[in-house]
């Protein structure tokens, strides 16, 4: 008898969608399909990392496919979408990025997607500045080009300004989002990811789980 994945995740702190959002909590990590998407800087990949080892599910940035030579030669866009469309295709995988053609192919096969934002553009940069200095693979020239383009997609200006944002893009599938934004969201992410074992949060017993994070 197939028992129910669905559980029941609270609003975190202030979100872009005011209701409570329903996502996909599999019993299971060996068919688990997670999608991390966001702000730049906001810590998916850190998340998409905690998850990798609390689930053991192969993790993949879309930087591995929108990169021919990391940050300054791009893959065929056509190149890039058979690449990750393989990732997608498969039993499980979690997933993170910003690129918006090749995230948005994850949405659709996805058991749940998490976002992960700023509330503000100065809290955003402050996150840039400081994982520049974290990371080895990022140069002073590519962070302040990075803190241009979030400025001018954050408020639509350029080139940007007629293309819909990720959460309006994203909305068909809310009833599987979780967004996550204001501080205190995140520091009760954290706690929650941090009584995971194997896959299955602590606590949780029946045939329909829910995790709560209040």
């Amino acid at each position: 008898m197939e028992r129910s994945h669905s559980g029941l995740v609270h609003r975190l702190g202030k979100a872009a969608y005011r209701k409570v959002s329903r996502v996909q909590i599999p019993l299971s990590p060996l068919d688990m399909k997670i999608l991390i998407i966001g702000d730049a800087g906001a810590g998916k990949s850190t998340l998409a990392k905690q998850l990798e080892s609390q689930l053991n599910i192969p993790v993949y940035s879309t930087d591995d496919f929108l990169w021919k030579q990391k940050f300054s030669v791009k893959a065929e866009v056509s190149d890039s979408i058979d690449q990750i469309k393989k990732v997608y295709s498969s039993d499980s995988w979690i997933v993170e990025g910003t690129t918006n053609y090749l995230v948005e192919l994850g949405f659709e096969p996805s058991d749940q997607i998490i976002y992960l934002g700023f509330t503000g553009i100065l809290s955003q940069w402050f996150a840039l500045i400081k994982r520049h200095f974290i990371r080895q693979d990022e140069s002073w020239k590519h962070t302040l080009l990075l803190m241009r383009h979030v400025l001018y997609k954050r408020y639509k200006w350029g080139y940007k300004k007629n293309d819909p944002t990720i959460l309006e893009m994203v909305r068909p599938f809310e009833h599987k989002l979780t967004v996550v934004q204001s501080r205190t969201a995140k520091k009760n992410l954290n706690k929650v990811l941090q009584t995971w074992r194997g896959g299955i949060p602590q606590g949780i017993e029946g045939s329909n789980p829910s995790l709560r994070i209040l």
